[in-house]
């Protein structure tokens, strides 16, 4: 990601100008540098001029752009995430399009490892990760992201895609439950409490099999109606894999 003296910003090689009148970009927002990409989106940190601090924005790679579907998924995740109210998932702070309709959310920027990096050292016997993420230290991230799939259920969400790469640890004891995109939310008829009008199910939008191979249900597997105990079933998945520092399922 650069910066040119236009403030144009450029995201895997092509330009994402942010609209002045969603975001008064030109005079609040000043762009940093990228933050790596994901699978529909990259991340840019920026600074919050008008109150000092940094915020990462997620913003749909342009290649996407006029994918309806993508665009649906992505602005479903922000929604979904924005709603969720609670210390381990991270806080939406806007959601708005750039000038060339691309759209983007920004969030509170947050550091640490995920937990896939940390157990991946833990194996190979990385001497300073054995000492800073000992398995109580992790057991105690690992309750702190129950709580937070917990609330989720609470609120009529499931998360659908839990694993360690999903799962990130600070170095103040923060802990975060990421990415939202794939997740199934519960109706008010079903006992839902989010507002779900913008909210587009995606089981009308794809086929495929949504998660990740090793830590899904035997249910979410067959394709059926899920309710939380997939996410129990692979918050299983992820405690095994801290204590016996291998995977469940190869």
């Amino acid at each position: 990601m650069t910066e040119s003296d236009e403030g144009e910003t450029v995201v895997a090689g092509k330009s994402v100008i942010l609209s002045g009148a969603d975001m008064d970009a030109s005079e609040r927002y000043r762009g940093k540098d990228g933050m790596g990409e994901g699978g529909m989106g990259g991340g840019l940190l920026y600074r919050d001029v008008h109150v000092g601090r940094e915020v990462a924005m997620k913003v749909l790679t342009p290649e996407f752009a006029d994918n309806e579907t993508k665009r649906m998924r992505f602005l479903r995740e922000a929604r979904i995430q924005a709603q969720l109210d609670h210390p381990c998932i991270v806080p939406v702070h806007g959601i708005g399009e750039t000038r060339g309709d691309i759209p983007y959310f920004n969030v509170k920027r947050v550091r640490g490892h995920t937990l896939s990096s940390i157990l991946y050292r833990r194996r190979r016997g990385h001497p300073g990760t054995l000492q800073e993420f000992t398995t109580k230290r992790l057991m105690h991230s690992f309750a702190q992201v129950c709580l937070a799939v917990d609330y989720a259920h609470a609120r009529g969400v499931i998360h659908r895609d839990l694993k360690p790469s999903n799962i990130m640890v600070g170095g103040f004891g923060e802990v975060y439950v990421l990415d939202w995109g794939i997740a199934r939310v519960l109706g008010a008829a079903e006992g839902g409490l989010l507002d779900t009008r913008e909210l587009v199910d995606l089981h009308t939008m794809s086929g495929s099999l949504l998660g990740t191979p090793g830590y899904l249900a035997p249910e979410q597997i067959r394709g059926e109606d899920l309710d939380g105990r997939a996410d129990v079933f692979a918050l299983g998945a992820v405690l095994f894999e801290i204590l016996a520092g291998e995977a469940l399922v190869p």
